[in-house]
């Protein structure tokens, strides 16, 4: 078995096309204000020519990233981190995870979103032409969910999910959102309003993109019928861009209960402690708890999670880096030690595909040939930020013993 591990200086040289090395790792280059140009920004590391000193059959590849760029978040509570992938999702506490991909053999079609936290709490889609699956737009995957504005959403009436928003003080919620609208725009919301609580103050969980007033900024709101806390972002999110809102509640005392993250940031907090925010509306996506008129969801939503936990500032950064950076390779082995005709293919041997999945690339559709040379592509869609390539490793069984 030949190991071929790329972890430093050395090993990491050859050509960098707007790429660097810091002798540790790869990155993207910065210009001279600190950032990585403009959007969108990519950049190929070529390896060096390996030899594995015989012929050879290329086994696998595998790399170690900051965190999996690229990938949805886990199904079925998974904690990644303790399954040994590094930067990887802790799922524990998800009551709610929709990826929106629309895939028939899970139960999706434009009538039924699957819940994928493993905890059954499937959502039904409703309106007159119901929201509408967007393989165009998206963050992962295969598809998002495009709401219409008018009176499109998706409604959850599982008690467990009610439970995890209602009667915790420990609560996460987040969803991508992608907008133009200037109308206020809910994306998240069990609210009751005046006409159920009877009261001037509404009762409930509200996520908004507020395009009129607050000229596009997200929003959390949550009320008791008696008191109403709100944390407003600075960053507005209606600029036909995808961005990742996050929303938690902690139980901790004093300010900071409450608090909005925008692109892996927090933005705003306040204190919303001891607030019963028990509303008797199901949970909607893309529209208000009792549907009021004026407020549906007008843009698209992709990978949308609730959490019965207060995730970490470091935990949201991280979800945040998975859909805004990729890493991706290709291959190619050699018949010469110049590599000279043979083109970089992806898993299937075809010049138009990648290898993605950073913890198992299978070569097995890779030609045994003694030579061999990789490409590392890096994408991201923020300035600033640059995927982390920090590890290759290439394992393959030599079929000639060298002389």
């Amino acid at each position: 078995l030949v190991l071929i591990n790329h972890t430093n200086s050395s090993a990491f040289e050859e050509r960098y096309n707007r790429t660097t090395s810091d002798g540790e790792n790869v990155t993207l280059n910065k210009n001279v204000s600190g950032n990585y140009s403009t959007m969108p920004i990519a950049g190929v590391f070529t390896s060096q020519i390996t030899d594995s000193g015989a012929g050879a059959n290329w086994n696998n590849i595998s790399w170690i990233e900051e965190v999996p760029y690229g990938e949805e978040l886990p199904n079925n509570g998974i904690d990644e981190i303790a399954n040994g992938l590094p930067g990887g999702a802790n799922m524990s506490g998800n009551t709610l995870l929709y990826h929106f991909n629309n895939i028939s053999s899970y139960g999706e079609n434009e009538s039924n979103v699957t819940d994928f936290s493993g905890r059954g709490n499937h959502g039904t889609s409703s309106g007159a032409g119901v929201p509408v699956t967007n393989t165009t737009s998206k963050v992962f995957g295969a598809a998002s969910k495009t709401f219409d504005g008018s009176n499109d959403y998706v409604n959850i009436t599982t008690s467990i999910l009610t439970l995890a928003l209602n009667e915790k003080r420990n609560w996460t919620m987040g969803a991508w959102v992608k907008t133009t609208r200037t109308s206020d725009d809910e994306f998240l919301d069990t609210m009751c309003t005046t006409a159920c609580v009877g009261s001037s103050i509404d009762k409930g969980i509200r996520t908004i993109v507020r395009g009129s007033t607050n000229g596009g900024k997200a929003e959390i709101r949550i009320g008791d019928g008696v008191t109403q806390v709100t944390a407003v972002s600075t960053t507005k999110v209606n600029d036909g861009n995808w961005h990742h809102v996050v929303a938690t509640s902690s139980a901790a005392t004093g300010a900071g209960s409450l608090a909005i993250y925008v692109n892996g940031i927090q933005e705003a907090t306040n204190n919303a402690n001891n607030l019963d925010i028990t509303s008797p509306y199901e949970l909607k996506i893309g529209a208000e708890g009792n549907l009021r008129t004026g407020l549906f969801f007008g843009g698209s939503i992709d990978e949308l999670a609730i959490w019965n936990r207060s995730l970490t500032d470091a935990e949201i950064r991280n979800h945040y880096l998975r859909g805004v950076l990729n890493l991706t390779f290709q291959v190619r082995s050699c018949d010469d030690s110049a590599c000279n005709g043979e083109s970089f293919v992806g898993g299937d041997n075809t010049t138009g595909t990648f290898f993605r999945n950073a913890t198992f690339g299978n070569l097995s559709n890779i030609s045994s040939n003694r030579w061999f040379q990789y490409k590392a592509y890096f994408t991201t869609m923020n300035i600033s930020y640059t995927p982390v390539l920090q590890e290759v490793v290439i394992q393959a069984t030599q079929t000639v013993v060298p002389n």
